[in-house]
């Protein structure tokens, strides 16, 4: 259907405007493309490195546990490189939509802008170039005819930027055709990519669990793992210690976010004592404090209490708070530390699929992960810690009864 000449220069209009709002809009995907394949080249990096070490080491008995870390911690960096392919690939699919729309609005507004200016070359051939001059020359008066040189001078010089407009914006859509081409196949090789991370994730899901079961079998296996365990706990606790050197300033920010004095936010987190909502809903399987381990006849001190619950069940942050750090250490996998203010931290451990970034401010019941099984030795589980002061509590003393 033809489009009423009355509404032509409203369309040439909408689209002279829209189609430059359309290009930001590709520039805010470029930025942000540009800053996730920098993080997954990070990735790519860091597993390329953990290859090599497992490739390098013997997979004797005494490399037993060191070999299960290393797996450990090239299963928990694939699953990331997969999530953030994915996450790539959609702003490249959704980059890929508008430009798309950029290209089908640019070639509507070349074929209005080419409509409009044959017409104005066409009219200006028929009438003949000598009627300029004419009506500059039977105007009735000399104010009347500097009216019209004025009207004739606008006039040329909207055929010159109409003429420069049509040129402009077919270069544009070249340029807008050419970066589709480029992110059709870049869409292409993630989805290649994505698959293989997902063919060496099953690889090493099976190599580990094939490596457990040695472990569990093996004394001197099992005994350099309770070791470890308490080498991490150490490494934590030094985590916490450190970061309470620089709480001075994420107190403020607390309270900024809450509204609240700085006063009211250190003290929030210390009425919560048998009030706090669970971090994740299952049984608790080992509890805080010392645990006796009667086949190794040895005693060791959790820091915290292990949760075990289904594969993916979400992990819920306990309080309002910001996220200090999002860090791997053995034994406990993929770890999450939140700051909630005065002295207080909250700790979440052999978790996957992380769904915030270190600097979030984050809420009470907001589900931060999901249950997973990474740095663990007995199945899916959530290891969970409270702080205070570098003091380790029994949460099981703040979590609601």
């Amino acid at each position: 259907m033809k489009l009423p000449n009355r509404y032509v220069p409203i369309l040439l209009a909408v689209l002279l405007f829209t189609t430059p709002s359309l290009f930001a809009q590709t520039d805010d995907f470029d930025e942000k493309i540009k800053s996730k394949s920098s993080e997954l080249e990070k990735l790519r990096a860091e597993i390329s490195d953990i290859n090599q070490q497992l490739s390098r080491t013997q997979r004797s008995e005494q490399d037993a546990v060191t070999n299960l870390n290393r797996l450990d911690r090239q299963i928990s960096l694939i699953k990331k490189l997969r999530s953030e392919l994915s996450q790539e690939r959609k702003l490249k699919e959704a980059q890929i939509r508008l430009l798309q729309a950029t290209v089908s609005a640019n070639q509507e507004k070349i074929a209005i802008l080419q409509r409009r200016y044959s017409r104005r070359v066409v009219s200006a051939y028929k009438i003949g170039t000598q009627e300029d001059w004419q009506l500059v020359l039977n105007a009735s008066n000399l104010s009347q005819a500097f009216q019209r040189i004025y009207y004739l001078r606008a006039l040329h010089q909207a055929e010159a930027h109409m003429l420069t407009q049509i040129h402009k914006t077919l270069r544009d859509t070249d340029a807008a055709r050419a970066k589709l081409e480029l992110r059709l196949g870049q869409v292409a090789s993630s989805l290649e990519e994505e698959a293989t991370a997902e063919k060496q994730l099953r690889a090493s899901q099976s190599q580990k669990s094939s490596d457990l079961k040695k472990i569990r079998k093996n004394q001197s296996s099992l005994k350099q793992e309770l070791q470890q365990k308490k080498d991490s706990a150490k490494k934590l606790e030094n985590i916490i210690a450190g970061l309470e050197k620089e709480k001075k300033l994420r107190l403020a920010e607390l309270a900024r976010r809450r509204g609240t004095s700085e006063r009211q936010a250190a003290s929030k987190f210390a009425n919560m004592r048998g009030k706090l909502p669970w971090p994740a809903t299952g049984k608790i399987t080992a509890k805080f404090g010392l645990q006796r381990n009667t086949r190794l006849k040895t005693v060791t001190d959790n820091p915290g209490i292990d949760i075990a619950a289904p594969k993916g069940s979400s992990v819920k942050v306990v309080m309002d708070g910001i996220v200090v750090a999002i860090t791997w250490i053995p034994g406990f996998g993929n770890t999450l530390i939140i700051d909630h203010g005065g002295g207080f931290y909250s700790v979440y451990a052999h978790i996957d699929d992380v769904k915030i970034n270190t600097n979030d401010y984050v809420i009470s019941g907001e589900t931060i992960a999901v249950v997973g099984n990474s740095g663990s030795y007995d199945g899916y589980k959530l290891h969970f810690e409270i702080w205070a002061d570098n003091n380790k509590l029994n949460p099981q003393e703040w979590l609601k009864r």
